[in-house]
């Protein structure tokens, strides 16, 4: 059911209509640039999750080369609206911004691959490049003020695994006329849609409204790494964040919790006694903790002393797979840390607000991991782990969601291997 609509929905819905115009006008008559592949995930908030590995596959094969590759870049401006900026992004224009007290870091342009074009979201540039790149890989969605041409494909590789929280038109906090229109015209961009599991393609049907004969059930790209041979990654990044073997390593990552953009209560409401949780951790596992501190890119950092705060490392499943134990609340990452079978605990004191403003798609009782809403109860589930019934919780978790193990970074690779011209990119 859409909501009342307000001034505000209004104005949205008239901008959605006469900037999808603008960029229609301006770019329509350019033609689809043969080769040309652009990867946004998450708006280029990070340069991360399934575009990137998506990208290094490619890469790897030899199908593309850098410079036919574009990635998004979330730009962070003081002086200059996003909306006026018309070139691309350089480190010098790159800014940190801040909100009430909080900083919120994006990647920038370092974090992104040598030799790609950088393009910043929600430019022109933007646009144009949505609108004339042949393959578009996104793990969120195309901004629906861009017209899709003919000769494109599209594929949302998506970002969450596991149907967890709400999302789409499952928010209720999203019904709102403008967002029910960009969810409609955004549904026909996709060529493919990509769910884990087959409970998640159901309700990606239902609340993205792509029809079912473009959802593949698969694994997500960025989980072939945490499923092979890793070894060597968890060394490096181990040794990066000064971490021995002999200590036991502990990531803490959180999802927001504002129904819409920026935490009002800040990264530190959710920060625990770390001091009280340690001893059980030590107590269990006969092992020192050091641990790592990673929030959502909506909520800034978290200035709690001798926590590493590992928010802007880029690449989440390196972390994963350097962790020795995950404690985390509503985020997805539970799901990928599941795949490694690897002790996970879920703590979240705010459970009852949290499922009654935003909500679930499957009930959190039934996670891969075991629910904590408060700092005794977590310690108990931390002193009382069983690696053998957590390992028989996450498979029939896994299970009854329909999990496809199949390795989706190949079958995506293979697609646009078939998708991608093979003639010299053109110039724009």
């Amino acid at each position: 059911m859409i909501k009342k609509i307000s001034k505000k929905d209004f104005r949205n819905t008239l901008k959605l209509l006469t900037r999808t115009i603008k960029y229609k006008k301006l770019y329509r008559k350019l033609p689809v640039i043969k080769g040309q592949i652009l990867f946004d995930s998450f708006h280029g908030r990070r340069c991360d999750c399934n575009p990137y590995y998506i990208y290094k596959e490619l890469i790897k094969r030899g199908i593309v080369k850098p410079e036919q590759c574009i990635f998004v870049i979330f730009g962070c401006f003081t002086k200059k609206g996003l909306e006026e900026f018309k070139g691309g992004v350089t480190e010098e224009d790159y800014k940190v911004l801040e909100r009430d007290g909080v900083v919120y870091k994006h990647a920038k342009p370092s974090d992104f691959p040598e030799g790609v074009k950088l393009v910043t979201y929600y430019t022109d540039e933007y646009f144009k490049s949505v609108m004339t790149s042949e393959v578009i890989v996104t793990n969120c969605s195309v901004n629906p003020y861009a017209t899709k041409k003919k000769g494109q494909f599209i594929i949302n590789t998506w970002h969450g695994g596991g149907c967890y929280k709400t999302f789409g038109w499952g928010n209720k906090n999203e019904h709102r006329i403008d967002n029910y229109l960009s969810l409609k015209k955004s549904a026909r961009f996709y060529d493919l849609l990509l769910a884990d599991n087959e409970k998640m393609a159901k309700v990606m049907n239902k609340v993205l409204f792509v029809p079912k004969d473009r959802i593949k059930v698969i694994n997500m790209a960025r989980n072939d790494i945490l499923l092979g041979k890793n070894e060597q990654v968890r060394e490096r990044v181990r040794k990066e964040l000064g971490v021995s073997e002999k200590e036991l390593l502990v990531l803490y990552a959180t999802t927001f919790r504002s129904k819409r953009g920026f935490n009002v209560q800040g990264v530190d409401s959710l920060i625990f006694d770390f001091e009280k949780v340690s001893k059980s951790l030590e107590k269990r596992f006969g092992k020192k903790v050091k641990y790592l501190y990673r929030a959502h890119y909506f909520d800034g950092y978290t200035k709690v002393k001798n926590i590493i705060d590992v928010t802007n490392y880029q690449h989440v499943q390196e972390l994963l797979i350097a962790a020795d134990v995950l404690i985390s609340d509503f985020s997805s990452i539970s799901w990928d840390f599941a795949l490694m079978k690897k002790p996970g605990f879920l703590f979240c004191k705010d459970i009852e607000e949290y499922s009654n403003s935003r909500g679930f798609h499957t009930p959190i009782e039934e996670w891969a991991y075991t629910l904590a809403k408060n700092e005794e109860v977590l310690c108990e589930l931390i002193e009382g782990y069983d690696i053998l019934s957590t390992q028989l919780r996450i498979e029939n978790h896994q299970e009854s969601l329909g999990y496809n193990k199949n390795s989706g970074l190949d079958y995506i690779v293979n697609i646009i291997s078939t998708k991608i011209s093979k003639l010299p990119i053109l110039e724009s």
